[in-house]
């Protein structure tokens, strides 16, 4: 009897995943990054200091999406010692959204985003913090239009920036950044996030966000490297 439950609850699947036009829910809005990792509790990671970061938003959710409307992704910096005060003061390195650079702290402002808004990302353990906001729409209002990405779950596929020419997709669009001239044990974490002009409106989960790795000082590097070679040097010998 179990086993003609559990074939008949198959084949119901079977059906059900290959009837045409049938769709998986999916967040609302997702970050991922190209050769991203999840740490299998609440964040993805950037491994790379030169990578893809990826926005999504599902457009079949018609309640929330509006063609048009204009979605922020906020870099916010992460590290040991920050502290408020004159921007100009601090000396963390810059780093590099879509072609543009972006010095660190000095072109950035200190708190917790969105910027004028009463609802914010206060959750968050990073924040408040020095960060910038990056505004931008998936098409429709002056800007090219967005990708169609096959649909995923980025917490399992961080870098599943994949284009489709189907009906099934969610709407994408993908920003180069390099963080390499951070300076040692910084990182950035980036949210994204739409606002309704009285707060904040829809937002990645916190699992769907992505951070970068810390930049190393060039020392540990060494050091680290070191130590490799003499492990080798001790496994060559026994």
């Amino acid at each position: 009897m179990k086993f003609f439950s559990k074939a008949v609850t198959s084949c119901l699947l079977g059906i059900i995943l290959c009837l045409p036009g049938t769709s998986f829910a999916y967040n609302f809005l997702q970050l991922g990054a190209s050769g991203g990792v999840f740490d299998g509790v609440d964040n993805i990671y950037a491994v790379d200091p030169v990578f893809d970061l990826y926005a999504l938003v599902d457009p079949t959710k018609t309640n929330k999406y509006v063609d048009g409307n204009t979605y922020y992704i906020s870099a916010a910096l992460v590290g040991p010692n920050i502290v408020q005060g004159d921007p100009s003061s601090f000396n963390f390195g810059s780093f590099l959204f879509d072609g543009t650079e972006y010095q660190v702290t000095a072109d950035m402002q200190w708190g917790t985003p969105p910027v004028e808004e009463a609802d914010n990302l206060g959750p968050h353990s990073v924040f408040p913090t020095y960060f910038i906001e990056f505004s931008f729409d998936f098409g429709g209002t002056g800007e090219p239009d967005a990708d169609h990405v096959v649909p995923h779950n980025t917490q399992d596929n961080p870098g599943g920036y994949t284009l489709t020419g189907g009906s099934d997709y969610l709407l994408g669009k993908a920003f180069n950044v390099d963080v390499s001239n951070l300076a040692p044990y910084y990182s950035l974490h980036f949210d994204l996030y739409t606002t309704d002009g009285d707060g904040l409106q829809y937002f990645a989960p916190f699992s769907h966000d992505v951070d970068t790795s810390p930049v190393p000082e060039p020392a540990t590097l060494l050091l680290f490297g070191a130590g490799i070679l003499g492990l080798g040097f001790l496994k060559r010998k026994k």
